[in-house]
């Protein structure tokens, strides 16, 4: 997997993003949903 190197407001301008659209869960399909959430949780335990 690539190694991504974001600023701090770009790693969270990306997760707000990222939320706003799995709060939005009814209009995602499944594999979408998944996904996102995939994408989310790299994300996150990335910058830790």
């Amino acid at each position: 997997m690539p190694q991504l190197h974001l600023s701090d407001e770009e790693y969270n301008h990306l997760m707000e993003r990222i939320f706003k659209i799995l709060s939005r869960t009814e209009e995602l399909d499944h594999v979408t949903h998944h996904w996102m959430w995939e994408v989310w949780r790299v994300l996150y335990y990335s910058k830790l």
